[in-house]
């Protein structure tokens, strides 16, 4: 009966090449535009949704006024003294980090360098993500300022292999840093990417506007996990004042 049924269908077909053709190809570009949208909704679904605890990680944002007192924009710009204000103020908040927005740096080992992603920030921001230590330590890979946090990927480039704990690398050409712990490789679809990660103790070391606590300077970005019961709406009020 099932070949009997296919040998019509294929005489139908072919007896109607031309609409046939038209249809296999409409049907076609149909499956691969909904594959398309899968995939696009599964990626925008999942954005920065790697942590277990997602749900409770935020990033400050702040408002600009304008002459109305009206507000005219938002940016993830925030200051250094933001995050150790609020950590100290609200009972609601579990963890602070701040972040400079990373760019491509040169990391070396020896003759072996390259330009890749890399970003400072605070040890509490090991606390707030789920990243998969190959080797090294959470609590402590960021807890000296000389220390570096390398993804597989990177590790690989520079070594040939990942294992290079307490190896040392060269940051840009000028500083000695060592490597304390080694992570698996960041999902694409998250807004916090890098290739190498370096303690902010260490970015204050060498950038003065990183070591001064300041509420003028918008360069950086503040994290901010909140305790599990935490009321969003109420902690934002009580930022706004």
């Amino acid at each position: 009966m099932f070949k009997l049924n296919l040998k019509i269908a294929l005489r139908n077909l072919w007896k109607n090449k031309t609409s046939s053709f038209i249809n296999v190809i409409g049907l076609a570009i149909g499956l691969a535009a909904c594959l398309m949208l899968l995939l696009y909704v599964t990626y925008e679904w999942n954005f920065d949704k790697q942590a277990k605890k997602s749900a409770q990680v935020y990033t400050t944002m702040t408002n600009i006024e304008s002459d109305n007192k009206k507000i005219s924009g938002t940016f993830e710009g925030s200051v250094t003294a933001f995050g150790p204000a609020i950590k100290a103020a609200l009972p609601e908040v579990m963890y602070t980090a701040r972040m400079d927005y990373g760019k491509e740096n040169l990391i070396a080992n020896g003759t072996n360098a390259f330009k890749r992603k890399s970003k400072f920030a605070e040890p509490d921001i090991l606390k707030m993500y789920d990243y998969k230590f190959t080797s090294g330590d959470a609590k402590t890979a960021l807890s000296s300022p000389n220390s570096i946090v390398l993804t597989e990927s990177t590790a690989k480039l520079l070594f040939g292999n990942t294992d290079v704990l307490n190896k040392v690398v060269r940051f840009k050409d000028k500083y000695d840093l060592n490597i304390t712990a080694v992570i698996n490789d960041l999902a694409e679809n998250s807004s916090n990417k890098f290739d190498y990660l370096m303690p902010w103790s260490f970015y204050e070391s060498i950038d003065e506007s990183a070591k001064s606590v300041n509420w003028g300077n918008y360069s950086y970005i503040t994290l901010v996990m909140l305790k599990e019961n935490a009321d969003l709406t109420a902690v934002n009020k009580k930022i706004m004042g």
